[in-house]
């Protein structure tokens, strides 16, 4: 009898050991499976990382590329700003020079004969007006051909304004030269009047 207990006590312990090298078994898988689960996880996000690394790098760029548009469309506004502050000295001079030209109508009115042999040199600036808007004709051309040369374009407009300031200097002293002349021949025509009272 002491044997038989015996037996069974070993049979019930054998019966336990198996169970747990089962359990053992079976955990062991699932330990394998969760580890591949988690090296499968990890490619996934390194795959994500390099993913958000290359859009980070691309927004960067896009950054980058804003920043210089920025700064060539500020140097654009500053050129259009001293483009228009030349164009408005521009309107009061031409103001100023209508004005004149208003008080100077009765004297033109006298002074055709004069005006005819201005008319000639007049004509000549004509010509050299029209050679000069065959040329912006041309430089209109150009700006529409191709944009990347906006920059040169914006260099050769202010040394244009350089000049026309300079032609402005030249309108004004021949406007008051114009004036000192009118003054002059307003002076010869009234001491003729006075003179010979024959001539009215």
């Amino acid at each position: 009898m002491g044997y038989e207990r015996e037996i069974t006590f070993y049979e019930r312990g054998i019966a336990f050991y198996e169970r747990e090298i089962a359990f053992y078994e079976r955990r062991n898988a699932f330990y394998e499976r969760r580890t591949a689960f988690y090296e499968r996880g990890i490619a996934f996000y390194e795959r994500e990382i390099a993913f958000y690394e290359r859009e980070i790098a691309f927004y960067e760029r896009e950054i980058a590329f804003y920043e210089r548009g920025t700064a060539f469309y500020e140097r654009e506004i500053a050129f259009y700003e001293r483009a228009i502050a030349f164009y408005e000295r521009g309107t009061a001079f031409y103001e100023r020079e209508i004005a004149f030209y208003e008080r100077g109508i009765a004297f033109y009115e006298r002074a055709i004969a004069f005006y005819e042999r201005e008319n000639a040199f007049y004509e000549r600036g004509i010509a050299f007006y029209e050679r000069g808007i065959a040329f912006y004709e041309r430089g209109i051309a150009f700006y529409e051909r191709g944009g990347a040369f906006y920059e040169r374009g914006i260099a050769f407009y202010e040394r244009g304004i350089a000049f026309y300031e300079r032609g402005n200097a030249f309108y004004e002293r021949e406007t008051t030269f114009y004036e000192r002349g009118h003054k002059l021949l307003d002076y010869f025509f009234t001491t003729s009047n006075t003179l010979n009272p024959s001539n009215e």
